[in-house]
């Protein structure tokens, strides 16, 4: 497993092609025990980064469909 550093600064179409993409994000946000802010709360958007890198390899490796 390559480890590619802060998530906020990975640029996904330079990232070489892979079979499997697995990541978790804190969920303070979305936890009924915690404060329900969604997505919108400060701590998900390290969700939102996950998937802005996901559509960017998917757009370098012509792999819209899923």
């Amino acid at each position: 497993m390559i480890h590619l550093g802060d998530i906020t600064k990975i640029d996904g179409s330079k990232i070489p092609p892979v079979d499997i993409i697995c990541f978790g994000s804190p969920c303070q946000n979305l936890s009924v025990a915690g404060n329900r802010l969604g997505l919108q709360g400060s701590e998900s958007k390290l969700f939102l980064e996950a998937v802005r890198v996901i559509k960017e390899m998917r757009v370098a490796t012509k792999e819209l469909s899923m």
